[in-house]
């Protein structure tokens, strides 16, 4: 049976390995999370056993700067905010209301959720949310998932394509890959594609991705 066993002066940390690449922060500060197998600080809840312990990142472990972690690497949120806007329109002038709604990360606006119902937009947060953290095959919870995204190999729209760089919204911008451009989706027909041809912004949760190519 597990005990509680905590880190003290005489604890040997010298053979620790790299830290786990969770996104925690505290505060906006970021840390770092190891697991020291034989610590338990905690034994029961979330955790059961739980040797997770952390300290300011890019800091060497010691018993000094370690403390128990018991939290959530990231933290994921979501807000919603009614916002009141100006519209003109054939020659009338009037005060409308709408809804601006986030999924966020570490207190950071993350991915965007259309709506202007409170209940609706709230509704579909959850939803995607469950969605990104559990469908979604990049490592979002990681510190580094940006990076590990870039030169993915993906197919889109049944075509062979990679992730070049991620936007400032946190969606993916995708490039062709092995082919001279983008063909334009059959419901695209009647349109111009010629400004996607070469490259397109797309959403973490496109349907129009398979994310396993080799």
């Amino acid at each position: 049976m597990a005990e509680i066993n905590l880190i003290d002066e005489k604890t040997d940390l010298s053979q620790l390995k790299k830290p786990y690449g969770w996104d925690l922060e505290v505060k906006g500060v970021p840390y770092d999370i190891y697991r020291i197998e034989g610590y338990n600080h905690t034994i029961g809840g979330k955790w059961g056993e739980n040797c997770f312990w952390a300290c300011p990142s890019g800091e060497k472990p010691s018993f000094e700067n370690l403390i128990e972690f018991n939290g959530d690497a990231p933290t994921w949120g979501i807000s919603f905010e009614r916002v009141n806007y100006i519209k003109s329109k054939w020659n009338e002038t009037s005060v409308e209301t709408s809804g601006d709604c986030w999924i966020t990360r570490n207190g950071k606006k993350f991915y965007h959720i259309s709506g202007r119902s409170m209940d609706y937009a709230l509704a579909k947060a959850q939803h995607l949310l469950v969605q990104l953290l559990e469908e979604c095959p990049l490592y979002l919870s990681d510190r580094n998932w940006k990076e590990q995204a870039i030169g993915r190999k993906i197919w889109y729209e049944n075509q062979p394509a990679i992730i070049t760089s991620i936007t400032s919204g946190n969606e993916l911008w995708i490039e062709p890959d092995g082919i001279p451009c983008f063909k334009a989706p059959p419901h695209w027909d009647d349109m111009d594609y010629d400004d996607y041809a070469d490259g397109l912004r797309v959403g973490l949760l496109s349907p129009d991705i398979y994310w396993y190519r080799n």
